[in-house]
């Protein structure tokens, strides 16, 4: 992980604001761990209890991150 942190923090645009996008990017990989089990009991009162639609929605979730983060070919 702290590898991963400090690729981040090498190719981020602006040096002057490392701790802000550092931040963001920590509020954005946190707030899925709230929104997930939020939406979870919706899911399964919409679909009657069925754990397998809930297991559907996580997968389409899924590869819609995966479709997402096709299209970044490059860091500048």
């Amino acid at each position: 992980m702290a590898a991963d942190l400090a690729l981040v923090a090498d190719v981020l645009p602006d040096r002057a604001s490392v701790a802000k996008d550092l931040g963001v990017m920590n509020i954005a990989g946190a707030l899925l761990f709230s929104i997930g089990p939020a939406l979870a009991p919706v899911v399964l009162a919409a679909s009657g209890g069925s754990h397998a639609v809930l297991s559907a929605v996580a997968g389409a979730c899924a590869l819609a991150s995966a479709g997402a983060i096709q299209r970044v070919r490059q860091v500048r």
